[in-house]
């Protein structure tokens, strides 16, 4: 019988978080290295930026909103603004080399286009832009995201417009596999009425945060407020606040010495036993335990902090080319 393993399930995410990054607005684009996936798995979760993973050697599992993709050496997955999305990487090597680009094309090509990209070089701003794009298929998008990959790695003044020559050539060449799309809002209804709300827990989970304060930054009712938010998170603003307070605390367990009640002051917890509680019920663990496992294996900022773990079993991952 062949080994069973772990993949990403096609099932709606329990949890899902927003990550919002605020891109340098003179050069908006920069590069994650990938880290190994730790036994917790990762979060679901979506940026308010274009997220550009590139395979240039290993693998990885692909959940982008409940479609699978299985990305090996050259590929490269495009990921547009606020999809939900996760990965992990089934089995890890030191050899490994994934890296992740997050960027916003339109605001870093300004200065070769002052009046905005052309329509055909806007090709992502559709939610349906998720596209793995295999090394066969596109031969000359590796050796540019590669070569973009290495002028982000060492940045400096003058590799900026070559950057941008870059990025403009690759979306250039991608804008081929999209001649017919029809340009939409990449943002989904639901999610644009409650954004303000989730911009403003990312910045104040530690502090009392009420449903009727959230609901009067989107300037809608309570209960419409609560209505969209479920629509577009899978939960409640309570649950959400209380994931993005963990999500914030295993930050902290990860990459300081801080003291585990210190921590969970921080992260918006009123008591100790409320935090271990709440913890326990999303982590599996203790805070303790999660701290010493991060321990074994690094202790610089983590790229993408566990989280939801994954449900589902399979004897083999299917070679989807």
């Amino acid at each position: 019988m062949a080994a069973k393993r772990r993949l990403l399930s096609s099932n709606p995410p329990k949890t899902i978080i927003y990550r919002e990054y605020h891109l340098n607005p003179d050069f908006p684009v920069f590069l994650m290295p990938a880290q190994p996936d730790s036994p917790l798995k990762l979060s679901f979760h979506f940026h308010n930026c274009i997220e550009l993973a590139y395979y240039r050697h290993g693998a990885a599992e692909c959940n982008i909103e409940g479609k699978l993709y299985f990305c090996k050496d050259g590929d490269t997955l495009l990921i547009p603004p606020f999809c939900t999305h996760t990965s992990r990487i089934p089995t890890p090597s030191p050899d490994d080399e994934i890296y992740y680009i997050y960027m916003d094309p339109e605001r870093l090509l300004q200065p070769f286009y002052p009046y905005g990209l052309s329509s055909a070089l806007c090709w992502y701003r559709s939610h349906t832009a998720t596209s793995l794009f295999c090394a066969k298929d596109f031969p000359a998008l590796a050796p540019l995201v590669s070569r973009l990959v290495k002028e982000l790695a060492r940045p400096c003044e003058s590799s900026r417009l070559l950057v941008r020559g870059l990025v403009q050539a690759m979306l250039t060449d991608l804008s081929r596999a999209f001649p017919a799309m029809e340009q939409t809002a990449v943002v989904p209804s639901s999610m644009e009425k409650i954004l303000p709300a989730l911009e403003f827990i990312n910045h104040s989970y530690a502090a009392e945060v009420s449903t009727d304060h959230l609901a009067s930054l989107c300037y809608i009712s309570r209960e419409h407020f609560r209505k969209e938010f479920v629509k577009a998170l899978h939960q409640t603003p309570s649950q959400y606040i209380k994931a993005v307070r963990i999500q914030k605390a295993c930050g902290l367990l990860a990459e300081t010495e801080d003291s585990i009640t210190d921590i969970a002051l921080l992260s918006g917890f009123g008591s100790l036993s409320s935090f271990y509680d709440t913890f326990r019920a999303h982590m599996r663990t203790t805070p303790g335990n999660f701290r010493n496992s991060q321990r074994l294996y690094q202790k610089k900022d983590l790229n993408h902090l566990p989280y939801t773990p994954f449900d589902q079993e399979i004897s083999h991952v299917p070679d989807k080319r």
